[in-house]
């Protein structure tokens, strides 16, 4: 597995980014406590941002339990609570909302607020695969890449991933690069660094750090790719920009 995807994966199984899902219906109703919540996270006001979202429970809005989960999840604007975290989860899946089926899956797949139980995990991806949330495609295709809470099944995995980006999410577009750039025997695909470098390059038109990362390895050792150090640097510096890393700037230089 190559550097790109395991940053990818890392990234999938934590929630992923606090607003990524808000759909325009939350976005126009500039009146509501999710928007002003939003408005409030955005400023780092984060205190502000939570009390918004509870504001919002109480006023009906659903898709606010997941968002304080997060909060609760990461420790910002409330202390860090994962049992609480996963009782929001939990109370958004008894609203049937589709992130909320997900994010309660990551926190059984990590045993974060409930017991361990990764086949429950793979249940609550599925179930919001179900109802259409994408990133949970991500979710399910890592657990069968990895066999976790189902025998390992690189078909299904990629047959989850397609879907993602087929639906326009980026994390997919790596981990079918990761793939074609180290084979796999039960795909019956080679090794192919050149593939690999095209769904690498679809991601970072899309604005991808890990996508840039990824190409930055290319260059840098010439896989897939004529090997050139000043285009690694540029996608690493692009990388850099996203701010994934406090230290990125200082490895970049480092490795020259």
């Amino acid at each position: 597995m190559g550097y790109a995807s395991k940053l990818a994966l890392k990234i999938c199984l934590v929630g992923l980014c606090l607003f990524s899902t808000l759909g325009a219906e939350h976005l126009e109703e500039k009146r509501n406590y999710i928007y002003k919540g939003e408005e409030a996270y955005n400023n780092k006001e984060y205190e502000r941002a939570a009390s918004f979202y509870k504001s919002a429970i109480k006023n009906g809005e659903p898709l606010a339990y997941v968002l304080l989960g997060i909060m609760y999840e990461n420790g910002r604007g409330v202390p860090k609570n994962y049992k609480k975290a996963a009782e929001y989860f939990q109370k958004a899946v008894d609203n049937d909302i589709p992130r909320g089926y997900n994010n309660l899956g990551v926190m059984y797949k990590e045993g974060r607020g409930v017991p361990k139980d990764e086949k429950k995990a793979v249940e609550y991806f599925r179930i919001a695969t179900e109802k259409g949330y994408t990133n949970a495609y991500i979710n399910l295709g890592i657990m069968y890449m990895e066999g976790r809470g189902v025998p390992s099944n690189y078909v299904k995995a990629t047959e989850c991933f397609r879907k993602a980006m087929h639906k326009g999410n980026v994390e997919a577009y790596i981990l079918l690069g990761d793939i074609y750039y180290s084979g796999n025997d039960q795909l019956g695909i080679e090794p192919d660094k050149d593939k690999a470098v095209v769904y690498y390059k679809m991601a970072a038109d899309m604005s991808s750090s890990r996508a840039y990362e990824g190409l930055s390895e290319s260059y840098r050792y010439g896989l897939g790719v004529e090997k050139d150090k000043q285009k690694a640097e540029e996608y690493m510096q692009k990388a850099c920009n996203f701010d994934i890393d406090k230290n990125c700037k200082k490895k970049n230089t480092s490795s020259r």
